[in-house]
């Protein structure tokens, strides 16, 4: 991919308005000039159909053209776990502005490939994050209500910008919490753990 110079801000998520990337790109933006080699890199189809916004449009108002990559991928076909296994250690940081989340598959497979974590202070954070010590909450400015009178939260873009130069400069505690982050998925969000509980409760249900 050519990003070995880089320091590579990852995101994989779809490109739908639950994940509020327009958010990412702001953070992005305001922490540009304080990491010249950084640059964001998006799993996410830019052209996707559930787009709330106009990513080359926003791109280009911020000043972040040449400094924002996209995997390729397509809303309708998506990567194998080889080639995602490959997308997630370009990865220095992964970042998710969401809104929140029911779980977040995406970010136990960053942790699994040992990268650090900064997402919404929203949701299951806590659970993922801040409880494993692998990574770190980004402030939010407010709540608003979303489909079927879910709660969603606005992330703060300043203060990811804040958290994503913190760990720019933090080598060791980069390290520390891709260790913890690996190390939690392998001892209980591994599927040969997972399906101990999903069969002892399907076997109650029947």
């Amino acid at each position: 991919w050519g990003l070995q110079d880089k320091f590579v801000i990852g995101v994989v998520a779809r490109n739908q308005g639950r994940k509020m990337l327009d958010r990412t790109f702001q953070a992005f933006a305001k922490v540009k000039d304080r990491i010249p080699n950084a640059v964001l890199f998006l799993h996410c189809d830019k052209y996707d159909p559930a787009s709330y916004f106009n990513p080359d449009c926003l791109v280009q108002e911020l000043g972040i053209e040449n400094r924002v990559i996209w995997s390729g991928t397509k809303y309708f076909r998506g990567f194998d776990y080889r080639k995602m296994n490959e997308i997630y250690n370009l990865f220095d940081v992964f970042f998710l502005g969401t809104s929140g989340e029911g779980f977040g598959i995406p970010t136990i497979e960053a942790m699994s490939a040992e990268i650090p974590i900064l997402a919404t202070d929203y949701t299951t954070t806590w659970e993922l994050i801040e409880r494993t010590n692998s990574g770190e909450s980004i402030k939010k400015t407010g709540e608003i209500l979303g489909s079927w009178n879910v709660g969603r939260a606005i992330v703060d873009p300043v203060d990811g910008a804040e958290k994503v130069y913190k760990l720019y400069k933090d080598e060791s505690l980069r390290r520390e919490y891709g260790k913890n982050g690996r190390l939690a998925v392998l001892k209980e969000y591994d599927w040969n753990y997972v399906s101990k509980f999903w069969d002892k409760l399907l076997r109650k249900m029947l």
